[in-house]
């Protein structure tokens, strides 16, 4: 391997995450995101206009349409020595502000009422207003919000609005807080959403698109510089190859990560981070670049996983609206090629799940015996018998619990077959051991499957 230079290392590796960078699809739309993408500059007013970019109906869609709920306003007495305010809204959202010593000269009534609806388009917002409107401080104040059902990090989306709801801007939030915590420097609204996997996609793809044009630009001008050094015979930059490692970090961290930890949104997103994360990962092995987080380097088969979630859900889709199992063992043969066992290539399997059948299953285990109907067999089903109740995971091969008279308490496997196809009478057989009444017992159970029809 011929040896190179800190500065000829440099170059090489400036110039391939520049070829990197400017793999971002050319379809990439520049103003998918959501309103408060960018943040502490986009702005929306009632006609829509935005500052930066356009807002996304499937995120929020303003102006609000905002209906305070004014059975549950809070207030407190706050000055000089600060002091904190709670709220708790009527989806038992909290809201919680902090005001520390000297982020006010005098002592004010401070009221805080929370936002029972944001209008239509907007069910996934929580937030709160705080009176007196305007109110300016010269501390860091900060607001807690705490949900009843916590939001991943990556699907969290903090904004501000007008006490009207014309107007919603982007906030602040406090980054090395997990909670949703966001700082205060002027009275408004303030709010929070889940967003939907459409609208994160979205998201997160403008935001990493734009990072990456960022960081082409920086690359552009690092290399433009130094070549214009070496022409003119001027000292080169000696931070030069560290600027480039910094801006190798910077692309795992701010393009490559994100788009792996949001490859779940749909196949397009999970094959664009796929994609992403090999090209990077070979140009770490080419330049011998360390991964940004040592313990946790991306791998191969990491990469490869992200595409099988959403890839394989709309293979399905697919296949259900041709009912037609073809789009699925492709799927599941292809995924084979690249991950080795990843998938059985079952075609019985693969009709079950495209066009899924209702099934009258009959039989048992001596005095536990079944007869009815289940409308789905690749989906968890329930066996009730005069005795007791089974409980089963669904799918061909799996799991089930059996509880019912006397104490009796069991569990084991099951398996089901189609030897002539789904569209023909199958066999399930159980296996699983338990007790009854404290004895200790097991045994093998059979059913039979009779199709009935569409799954009900």
């Amino acid at each position: 391997m011929l040896a190179m230079s800190a500065r000829s290392w440099g170059f090489a590796a400036a110039a391939l995450l520049l070829t990197a960078c400017s793999s971002t699809p050319a379809d990439t739309p520049k103003d998918a995101v959501s309103t408060t993408g960018a943040r502490g500059s986009a702005s929306v007013t009632a006609s829509g206009a935005t500052s930066e970019a356009a807002a996304d109906p499937l995120a929020l869609s303003p102006p609000f349409g905002l209906a305070p709920d004014a059975g549950a306003v809070a207030s407190a007495t706050i000055g000089p020595a600060g002091g904190t305010l709670e709220v708790t809204g009527p989806d038992a959202t909290t809201y919680v502000l902090d005001v520390p010593p000297g982020a006010l000269l005098e002592t004010l009534q401070i009221t805080a009422t929370p936002v029972a609806s944001f209008g239509t388009g907007n069910e996934s917002a929580h937030g709160v207003l705080f009176e007196p409107t305007g109110l300016e401080f010269l501390a860091d104040v900060t607001l807690a919000m705490t949900a009843v059902e916590e939001i991943p990090a990556d699907r969290q989306l903090v904004f501000q609005f007008s006490d009207d709801g014309d107007e919603v801007i982007a906030a602040e939030p406090v980054l090395d807080d997990p909670a949703l915590v966001l700082h205060v420097d002027h009275f408004s609204g303030f709010g929070f959403a889940d967003l939907a996997d459409t609208a994160r996609e979205k998201w997160v793809g403008w935001r990493t698109a734009r990072t990456e044009a960022q960081l082409q630009d920086e690359l552009r001008d690092l290399m433009s510089r130094e070549r214009g050094a070496q022409l003119l015979g001027l000292p080169s930059d000696p931070d030069f190859t560290d600027k480039v490692t910094k801006a190798f970090a910077q692309y795992e961290t701010g393009v490559v990560r994100p788009r792996l930890k949001s490859a779940d949104t749909s196949c397009a997103a999970a094959k664009q981070a796929a994609q992403t994360a090999l090209s990077y990962m070979r140009q770490q092995q080419l330049l011998g670049v360390p991964s940004v987080i040592p313990d946790h380097e991306l791998t191969t088969y990491e990469v490869m996983a992200v595409v099988i979630k959403p890839c394989e859900k709309e293979a399905i889709a697919r296949c259900r609206a041709a009912r037609d199992p073809g789009p699925l063992l492709d799927f599941w043969t292809g995924v084979n090629h690249q991950l080795p066992g990843t998938f059985v290539v079952d075609r019985a399997k693969a009709d079950l799940i495209c066009d899924p059948r209702a099934y009258r299953v009959v039989g048992g285990l001596r005095d536990v015996q079944v007869d009815e109907t289940v409308c789905d067999v690749t989906k968890p089903f329930t066996l009730s018998s005069g005795v007791g109740t089974l409980e089963a995971s669904g799918g061909l091969n799996g799991t089930y619990t059996f509880s019912g008279d006397f104490e009796a308490s069991y569990s084991g496997t099951y398996r089901i077959t189609f030897p002539d196809g789904p569209r023909r009478p199958g066999k399930m057989v159980g296996q699983g051991a338990g007790s009854v009444a404290g004895q200790p017992g097991s045994g093998t159970s059979h059913y039979t499957l009779t199709p009935v029809g569409p799954a009900c």
